[in-house]
C-alpha cells in the first residue's frame, strides 16, 4: 500500500502543523493521480483505517443506510477524521468529508473532497458544513453512552434486528469497493461475549463509539483546561478548582471512585457547597458529581461562554454533559489541569489507567488530608471572586423540546419528542429502526447560542412555504391539522430562536 506524504505528516507530531495546508492536500492528490474515492481510501494509513465507527442513520450531508452506512474514520488520536459512505446513489456519495485538528490554535478545519468531476475538488470550511458545525467549527458527537444513528448506539450494544443488519454488512464488506479497506471490521465488531440482556447483545470488542468518545472528549478536556489556566482570574480560583477536582469535599469514609449523579439542576448541589467554602467551612458530601457541571457553573460566572464546550447534538439549553466514557472524569480533568500547574504536580501521584481502548493518566493526592486543608484555606477567595449567578435562559416553546427518558438495566436514555407534529414524523421516522427519529430541531438552540441563525431561518422558510410538508406527504387531512394546530407552534418556536441572534 502507498501512503500519502501528507498523511504520514498527519501522524507525525513534529510535522503536524503542515497537514493544514490545502495546497499540500491538492498536491498530494495531483502527484498520486487520485481520481476516485476508492483510490483515496486505499491510500489512507492503517491507523485511520483501523479506528472508526459506522453510522447507519446519519444526520450529516452523507446519506446512509444499514446496508451502506456512513464510515467515520478517526484514527487513534481523533485529530484527523475522514468520512465517506457506500456508493454514488446515496446523498453526497461522491464526497469525502474531513476534519483536521490544529494543535496551535486548537481549532478544526473542515475539508470537502468532491470526486464528481474528472478532477477532485477540495473545499475548505464549506458553508454547508459550518451550518451545523458552527462558525468556530467543532466535531459533533454525542457523549457516552448513547449515540443515535450509530451501530451500537446503546453503549456499544446492539438490538437483535440491528445486529442482523450489522452481521450482513460485515459479510459483504470484503467485496465492497470502499468498505473493503476497513481494518479489523469483523474482529472489532465481534461481541465481547455471547448473550442477550434486555433485548440487547453484549458489547462489541472494540467499543468503537466509546473509543471515539475518548479520543474526542479527552482532547476537548485538554484544550479547555489550557483555556481555563489562561483566564485572568485563574490564580484566584486555582485552589477552589483543585479542592473540587481532587474530591476533597467527599466525606472521609466514602470510597466512591467514579463520578456521581447527573443532576438536572447542578446549582442545587454546587451553590450550597460553594456557600460553605465561602464561609470557610468544609463541605461533606457522600459522592462526587459530574465535573463538567461544576466547571461550567464556575466559568459561566466568570463571563465565559461555556456553550462552546460541548459536542453533543442535543439541546444544550437543557442538556449539557461532557462524558468521555471513562466514568472517571475527575481524574481526566484534574490531570490536564495539573499539566498547566507544574508547581502543584509534586503533591500528586500519577498512574496510567487502561480504559480498554486507550490509556488515560490518573492524578491523585499523595496526602489528601494535608493538601485538601491547604486548598480549602485558599478556596474562599476563589468563591468570592465569582460573578453573580446568571438568570435562566428564556427558552422557546417547551412543547417542542425533547424529553430525556431513561429506563432499564443497564440504564438506556433516549430523547423523545412527544409533541412533534405527526406530519414531521412521516418523513423523519426511520422505518428500518422503529423509535429512532432524526429531527433537525435539536440543533437550533445550540446554534443560536453560538450566534448562528442559519438553520432556524432555513427551517422557518421551509415551514412557511406550507406546500413543502404537503408535497412530501400528500395527506390532506393531516396537512390541515398541521396548519391549524402545529404550524403556529413551530413558527413561534423558530422565530423566538432567531430573535436571540447575537448582534
Amino acid at each position: 500500500m502507498r501512503f500519502f506524504p501528507l498523511i504520514l505528516l498527519a501522524l507525525s507530531t513534529l510535522a503536524h502543523a503542515q497537514i493544514h495546508s490545502v495546497d499540500s492536500i491538492k498536491e498530494t492528490i495531483r502527484s498520486r493521480n487520485i481520481r476516485t474515492i476508492e483510490e483515496f481510501i486505499s491510500e489512507l494509513p492503517e491507523d485511520i483505517l483501523t479506528n472508526y465507527t459506522l453510522m447507519h442513520t446519519s444526520k450529516s450531508l452523507h446519506g446512509s443506510s444499514y446496508a451502506e452506512p456512513r464510515a467515520l474514520l478517526f484514527g487513534s488520536t481523533g485529530q484527523w477524521i475522514v468520512s465517506f459512505n457506500g456508493s454514488l446513489h446515496q446523498a453526497a456519495g461522491e464526497m469525502v468529508e474531513m476534519m483536521i485538528y490544529n494543535p496551535k490554535d486548537k481549532t478544526y478545519a473542515f475539508h470537502e473532497l468532491d470526486f464528481s468531476g474528472t478532477t477532485p475538488i477540495l473545499k475548505e470550511n464549506p458553508a454547508k458544513c459550518l451550518a451545523c458545525h458552527g462558525s468556530n467549527p467543532r466535531p459533533i458527537w454525542d457523549h457516552y453512552n448513547a449515540w443515535p444513528g450509530a451501530y451500537g448506539d446503546n453503549d456499544d450494544r446492539y438490538g437483535i434486528e440491528e445486529y442482523k443488519y450489522l452481521t450482513s454488512f460485515i459479510e459483504k464488506a470484503p467485496s465492497h469497493p470502499r468498505y473493503k479497506y476497513l481494518k479489523k471490521l469483523k474482529q472489532g465488531y465481534a461481541l465481547s461475549r455471547p448473550g442477550i440482556r434486555d433485548g440487547m447483545t453484549e458489547r462489541s470488542m472494540m467499543n468503537r463509539n466509546r473509543h471515539f468518545n475518548l479520543v474526542l472528549y479527552q482532547q476537548k478536556m485538554k484544550d479547555l483546561t489550557k483555556e481555563m489556566s489562561l483566564h485572568p482570574k485563574f490564580p484566584k480560583i486555582k485552589s477552589l478548582l483543585l479542592y473540587y477536582l481532587s474530591k476533597c469535599y467527599v466525606e472521609p469514609k466514602s470510597n466512591y471512585q467514579g463520578d456521581g449523579p447527573d443532576y438536572q439542576n447542578p446549582e442545587a448541589v454546587i451553590a450550597p457547597m460553594l456557600k460553605l467554602i465561602e464561609n470557610e467551612k468544609a463541605p461533606n458530601l457522600q459522592s462526587p458529581f459530574l465535573p463538567d457541571q461544576f466547571l461550567d457553573y464556575i466559568f459561566s460566572r466568570l463571563d465565559v461562554d461555556t456553550q462552546s464546550w460541548y459536542m453533543n447534538t442535543r439541546d444544550l439549553v437543557t442538556y449539557k454533559n461532557l462524558r468521555d466514557g471513562s466514568d472517571r472524569q475527575h481524574e481526566s480533568w484534574l490531570n490536564y489541569l495539573l499539566a498547566e500547574m507544574p508547581e502543584e504536580q509534586e503533591k500528586f501521584n500519577f498512574v496510567d489507567l487502561d480504559y480498554q481502548v486507550m490509556k488515560i493518566r490518573q492524578a491523585s493526592l499523595k496526602n489528601k488530608s494535608q493538601s485538601c486543608g491547604e486548598y480549602l484555606k485558599d478556596a474562599p477567595q476563589g468563591v468570592k471572586s465569582l460573578g453573580p449567578v446568571l438568570p435562566p435562559v428564556n427558552t422557546p416553546d417547551q412543547t417542542m423540546r425533547g424529553e430525556r427518558v431513561c429506563s432499564g438495566t443497564p440504564r438506556r436514555c433516549e430523547t423523545i419528542y412527544r409533541n412533534l407534529p405527526q406530519i414531521c414524523l412521516k418523513c423523519h421516522a426511520q422505518t428500518e429502526s422503529p423509535g429512532k427519529i432524526i429531527i433537525p430541531f435539536h440543533a437550533f438552540p445550540e446554534m443560536m447560542n453560538a450566534g448562528n441563525s442559519f438553520l432556524p431561518k432555513k427551517m422557518l422558510s421551509y415551514i412557511n412555504s406550507r406546500a413543502m410538508p404537503m408535497r412530501t406527504n400528500g395527506d390532506t387531512q393531516l396537512f390541515k391539522k398541521y396548519i391549524d394546530n402545529d404550524y403556529p407552534k413551530l413558527k413561534k418556536y423558530l422565530e423566538d430562536l432567531i430573535k436571540k441572534e447575537r448582534p
